[in-house]
């Protein structure tokens, strides 16, 4: 990628600022959608003291559900509020299964605290990208391969748009246009099979399938 900047002409740019706008355009792209390909599923350890994992996921950025195994309930989230208004007298309680969950930051509490425990909990969450650098790879990349180019075309509109060069930065930001939206076509859509389907739920999202119905 940033040898291609430089065939552009920002070869005399630092490499350090030719990376600075190769993660700006990475994280713009990766951060409008909630593409499948940030999504990863991977199972929680509790030590049946602490009220957060112990392997709570580094690259996790926002959660999409939390299952027990084991009573094949959800765990739900709460506000902060909630718990700290209902539970606060108890929130050292250790029980299973754990009802909820909430957050202090970006740090996960559970709540009632599961006792110790390897892998009854599933996460299934959306993956942050990680910030690349000289030595990365295209594996350090989420974004499929066939789309990197679009790093590239972001990078350049915003290495011309730093020269105030009002005619090549449009002809670029076009291109990027282009490819963003063939992107989200193609990888938003993973089957064409039936639309989505709305169903009535409970709390627990509990339903039954039309087919099984009396």
């Amino acid at each position: 990628m940033q040898a291609e900047l430089s065939q552009h002409g920002f070869g005399d740019v630092d490499s350090s600022q030719q990376l600075s706008v190769i993660n700006d355009t990475l994280w713009d792209v990766i951060g409008r959608e909630k593409w499948p390909f940030r999504e990863k599923t991977t199972t929680l350890n509790f030590d049946g003291v602490s009220p957060t994992p112990t392997n709570w996921p580094t690259d996790i950025r926002q959660v999409i559900w939390i299952a027990d195994t084991t009573s094949g309930n959800a765990v739900l989230p709460e506000r902060l509020e909630t718990i700290r208004s209902q539970y606060t007298g108890n929130l050292t309680t250790v029980a299973d299964p754990a009802g909820f969950y909430y957050f202090v930051g970006y740090t996960p509490y559970f709540y009632p605290i599961p006792s110790a425990s390897t892998g009854r909990y599933t996460l299934d969450y959306v993956a942050r990208q990680a910030k690349l650098n000289t030595a990365s790879v295209e594996a350090d990349i989420l974004l499929p391969l066939e789309y990197h180019r679009i790093i590239v075309l972001g990078a350049l509109v915003r290495l011309y748009l730093m020269d105030d060069d009002t005619e090549e930065a449009p002809m670029f930001q076009q291109q990027f246009d282009a490819m963003f939206q063939n992107m989200r076509e193609e990888l938003l859509r993973r089957q064409y099979q039936r639309p989505d389907r709305i169903f009535v739920t409970d709390e627990y999202d509990e339903w039954t399938l039309p087919f099984l119905l009396p």
